[in-house]
């Protein structure tokens, strides 16, 4: 059973928008490797004056990584809906061409005649045979 278009363009768009996600989390979180780690240590006390060349916090990196999350994050969860809708092709309600007729005709003899008639299972009435012309009931 094979995918159909609308199946496989939403799986598209989901990988794309996992990819982004990953992108865009990896790209804000180098706003904080510029950082410098030794701020944190117990070597500095309340006088030590930190300068902007010891390290700072990337703000491009950080609102492009936010950004690139926020359309991953709508790209992953819009894929949703093409990929429920698009389903599988192959699969239909209409009668496939080779599929076998259940017969829901009745094979009769004509009482004038005795020629066999075939008529529809659910047919009911006076009817007239093709061979004689002669008027029967069936019901």
């Amino acid at each position: 059973m094979a995918l159909n278009g609308q199946t496989q363009f939403g799986m598209g768009m989901a990988a794309l928008g996992a990819f982004l996600i990953i992108c865009g989390g990896l790209w804000a979180s180098t706003a904080f490797s510029d950082l410098d780690d030794s701020m944190n240590s117990a070597e500095y006390d309340e006088n030590t004056i930190i300068s902007s060349s010891e390290g700072s916090f990337g703000i491009f990196p950080c609102l492009g990584g936010l950004i690139m999350l926020t359309i991953g994050s709508y790209t992953l969860f819009a894929s949703l809906i093409p990929i429920i809708a698009g389903g599988v092709k192959g699969v239909s309600l209409q009668e496939p061409k080779h599929a076998r007729k259940i017969e829901t005709d009745v094979l009769l003899e004509c009482p004038h005649c005795s020629i066999e008639i075939q008529l529809p299972a659910d047919a009911s009435g006076l009817f007239a045979c093709p061979d004689c012309e002669q008027e029967f009931e069936w019901n």
